[in-house]
């Protein structure tokens, strides 16, 4: 199966947090995980929340990650958006 598909990148400052927002047009999360009988995303999830909370306690800060299935934020549209805000010190 051959797709052609975009990813955009975005990353500016918005209330003294560098946000860094990518943006896929690909089938959506929950569309992956209809397709697949196992998923490991669940896991990656899990995993990349728990190496946030370690990085904020080890650096008393505050990094967050969003990721979210654009055709739930979105009238039209398919694909994932990940959202990553850094303070600014």
């Amino acid at each position: 199966m051959n797709y052609t598909g975009q990813i955009s990148i975005k990353v500016f400052e918005e209330d003294n947090k560098l946000k860094v927002v990518i943006e896929d047009d690909g089938i959506g999360i929950k569309q992956s995980k209809k397709l697949k009988a196992t998923s490991g995303t669940q896991k990656g999830e899990k995993i990349l929340e728990e190496q946030i909370t370690q990085i904020n306690k080890l650096y008393q800060t505050n990094y967050m990650v969003f990721i979210e299935d654009i055709n739930e934020i979105k009238s039209s549209g398919n694909g994932t958006r990940v959202t990553i805000k850094i303070p600014l010190r």
